[in-house]
């Protein structure tokens, strides 16, 4: 694996490669492709069905194409760890504009990691980090990261954990110079919908939904 990682890193001709029915293929295996994969530019397919690979690693090697700008990692089981690799990706891959990580379980150490990212980010436009269980805490490091970054447009954390404290956070960043200009906090308490709706009303530009059906398709 150390062979192939290593002449994957110095390609500058293979576009397609098939790894399928590898199934010696593992953790440390799996690890080594991912990164090279964050730092190869040519390669554009890769098969890796039927290995045993963990998910948080497969999820960034089978799924990610260096040329499409909508990278979609929802529902991949991607855990703090992965979200690691999902920083990384951002870092080297400039060309992606839309990331999805909905349903995953990424949590408050997760959204720190990508919060960090976020703060010298100048690509991605938007980011969905709906049903991940995000707490207040997450919600303050992603809001401070995103007073730092002047490109992320549209913000998704809908069906997280966020309380009125959090509300409290999203309405400071309203009524701050930040760049977002759509907003989804679907499933935020009613008491936490007063507290974003009065900052929204002060901060025109940001549109706050509520609702999906508000959204318009």
């Amino acid at each position: 694996m150390d062979a192939i990682s290593d002449s994957l890193r110095n390609n500058f001709t293979l576009q397609e490669l098939n790894m399928s029915h590898n199934n010696n293929i593992m953790f440390e295996g799996a690890s080594k492709i991912a990164e090279v994969i964050l730092v190869n530019a040519m390669l554009q397919k890769l098969d890796i069905s039927s290995c045993h690979i963990p998910d948080d690693r497969v999820v960034i090697v089978s799924t990610v194409n260096t040329a499409d700008p909508i990278c979609d990692l929802s529902s991949k089981n991607i855990d703090n760890s992965g979200g690691l690799i999902v920083s990384n990706l951002l870092y080297n891959n400039q060309m992606i504009r839309r990331i999805d990580l909905s349903f995953n379980n990424l949590c408050d150490d997760g959204t720190a990691v990508i919060s960090n990212c976020l703060k010298n980010n100048s690509t991605l436009e938007e980011l969905t980090l709906s049903n991940n269980s995000i707490t207040t805490k997450g919600i303050q490091m992603l809001f401070n990261a995103l007073l730092l970054n002047e490109t992320l447009k549209t913000l998704n954390i809908s069906s997280n954990n966020i309380c009125d404290d959090g509300a409290v956070i999203i309405s400071e960043y309203l009524r701050k110079k930040g760049t977002l200009e759509t907003l989804l906090v679907v499933g935020i308490s009613k008491e936490g919908r007063k507290i974003v709706w009065n900052a929204q009303k002060e901060k025109y530009k940001c549109m706050v939904f509520y609702n999906y059906s508000n959204v318009e398709k």
